[in-house]
């Protein structure tokens, strides 16, 4: 019986060759595509494990954000500032450290070479609190902030685009504003289309400075935890705090 099958199966197929053997591509299309799949899933999954190891367990980021119920085109994006950072720190004893980030596109430029770079604003906290750490040179101190220095700590792909060689002690411009490079990162790679390398980073009072007081009201607050805190009660105090210095009421 078998075997009988099997003839009818090998003759059907011999007489109509085309057809099975775009059966079978199309079969074997459709298993490769759910391979890829599967594959991009667990690569994506893997790599947000990754990240999120690498920065650890205890951390929180806010952003402002607009809300559910509000429309972004028509209304501003509500307030995120240092006063806001600085009221969460004292209502929270479990926070360790944090660092404000104000985040904008950069032109950056080194004699005849350009490039275009997201610029971060932040404090000497920054290394600590994402675990990512100067690979030579230095990071920022709080003289640096203190005193509104124009120094920059710059990525590897930074390095390589604008052709500094050995950066450290170079002269580039940030949105035409001079600048020495005083560090340079450890490499991190891409993420999500991202080029984790490829920025630059200044001390968030000189970027005050640069860009004006208006651009830090909505900043990015990111606080690392001491070890063995509840994330879930600092996050439940944190946006209380928040709640509270903005009046938004309670979601119901």
């Amino acid at each position: 019986m078998l075997t009988e099958n099997l003839k009818i199966a090998l003759r059907a197929i011999s007489a109509n060759k085309m057809g099975s053997i775009l059966t079978v591509l199309g079969v074997m299309i459709g298993v490769a595509a759910v391979i890829a799949v599967v594959s991009l899933v667990q690569g994506m999954q893997y790599k947000i494990s990754e990240d999120l190891a690498s920065i650890g367990s205890n951390y929180i980021e806010v952003y402002p954000d607009p809300g559910e119920e509000r429309n972004p085109f028509l209304q501003r994006m509500p307030d995120l500032t240092l006063d806001d950072a600085a009221a969460v720190r004292r209502g929270i004893a479990s926070i360790r450290e944090f660092t404000p980030i104000y985040l904008a596109n950069a032109d950056l430029k080194y004699r005849d070479q350009h490039h275009r770079v997201k610029s971060f604003g932040v404090n000497e906290a920054f290394q600590d609190v994402f675990n990512q750490w100067i690979d030579h040179g230095r990071f920022f101190t709080p003289v640096d902030l203190e005193t509104k220095k124009r120094v920059a700590v710059i990525g590897a792909t930074v390095v390589d685009s604008l052709q500094l060689g050995q950066p450290l002690g170079k002269e580039i411009t940030v949105d035409g504003n001079g600048f020495t490079v005083i560090g340079v990162m450890e490499k991190k790679g891409g993420s999500f289309g991202q080029d984790q390398d490829d920025r630059v980073y200044i001390p968030i009072t000189t970027a005050a400075t640069l860009y004006g007081t208006e651009n830090m009201q909505r900043l990015i607050l990111a606080f690392q935890l001491r070890e063995g805190s509840d994330l879930d009660l600092a996050k439940e105090q944190l946006t209380e705090i928040l709640r509270t210095r903005h009046r938004l009421k309670k979601r119901g």
